[in-house]
């Protein structure tokens, strides 16, 4: 099945290694943006193989074969979640990108002064993608790189804005 890949991945393919590279999970090289990628980043964020052993409750073999890309089997919809609940993000950023999404985790109980300091940072942030996409636009054009680097700013300014959401939304509770 070929797919075809969301901008924001195409961008993190660029920003990481080089197309087809080897991961530290096994040795074969796996098409950047593929399942076969996103599992194996989901193993190195729980901490590596016996790690995911242990989530999955899978022998090694079977979690090696989960990141080969030439296996027909692929990872299934419990051990997405037993990784996303140990900790992994790269299979939910995965989906969210073939979705035409963005994944980005929400806020953990900051408590009132967390609140403060996330208010903060999603203003600071979001100033700094302002400044940069102004100065991109001031031309009348906007290159690849210059969107590039204006994305980057304005994913800096979305993870505290997210993190934000995630407390808000926690603690109106009932009263939305």
């Amino acid at each position: 099945m070929s797919v075809t890949m969301h901008p924001l991945a195409a961008l993190r393919q660029r920003e990481s290694a080089p197309a087809g590279s080897r991961s530290s999970v096994g040795l074969k090289r796996r098409e950047p943006g593929s399942i076969a990628e996103a599992t194996a980043r989901a193993i190195h964020e729980v901490g590596g193989v016996r790690s995911a052993m242990a989530v999955l409750g899978l022998s090694q073999t079977r979690v090696y074969a989960l990141t080969d890309p030439d296996e027909r089997r692929r990872i299934n919809a419990e051990g997405i979640e037993a990784l996303c609940v140990a900790g992994a993000t790269a299979l939910a950023e995965h989906f969210a990108l073939l979705a035409g999404g963005l994944f980005l985790p929400s806020g953990r109980d900051e408590g009132d002064s967390g609140l403060h300091r996330l208010t903060g940072a999603a203003a600071a942030e979001f100033g700094d993608f302002v400044r940069v996409q102004l100065a991109a636009l001031a031309d009348g054009r906007l290159t690849p790189a210059e969107a590039a680097e204006a994305l980057r700013e304005l994913e800096e300014a979305l993870a505290p804005l997210t993190r934000l959401w995630g407390e808000l939304y926690a603690r109106a509770g009932e009263g939305r």
